[in-house]
């Protein structure tokens, strides 16, 4: 059920690519559309999949955007222990988030509108196709001031 709301954005997010080397102009303006969505998002990592090994409540995330770049981490604070992106990725001009683990296989797609963040986690293929509990979540985050 979850890949078939994800595949769709996976396609979406495909289609937009980096602009090619020999076109300037059209770096430039890529870089400069995706700056309407920089800067802070609070919200919440919410499980939709329940295992054993799978977190069972709600916890509060963050997720930073800047250059076309974006992280997700457990806390704003740079001196925080766990300051350490768990997700990074990029963003797309028309607010596709695509993001991967930094420490895992997980990958999770989704898109900024306004104010507001929205993902979801995907799940590796092989995993589906063995079997196993894939701990799956929803992420939704609104940009702070």
């Amino acid at each position: 059920m979850l890949a078939l709301l994800v595949v769709p954005l996976l396609a979406g997010c495909a289609q937009e690519g980096p602009a090619p080397a020999g076109e300037g102009g059209q770096a430039a303006a890529v870089a400069g559309d995706v700056t309407r969505f920089e800067g802070w998002y609070r919200g919440q990592q919410v499980p939709v999949s329940f295992g054993a090994n799978c977190r069972a409540l709600p916890r509060e995330v963050w997720f930073h955007v800047e250059r076309g770049l974006i992280q997700m981490q457990t806390s704003r604070h740079r001196r925080s222990s766990v300051w350490n992106p768990i997700l990074a990725g990029t963003l797309s001009p028309d607010g596709g988030v695509a993001l991967r683990g930094t420490k895992s296989n997980r990958s999770a797609f989704g898109q900024i509108e306004g104010d507001r963040l929205t993902a979801a986690d995907a799940p590796e293929a092989a995993d589906l196709q063995d079997g196993k509990t894939v701990c799956a979540y929803r992420y939704e985050a609104m940009r702070q001031p």
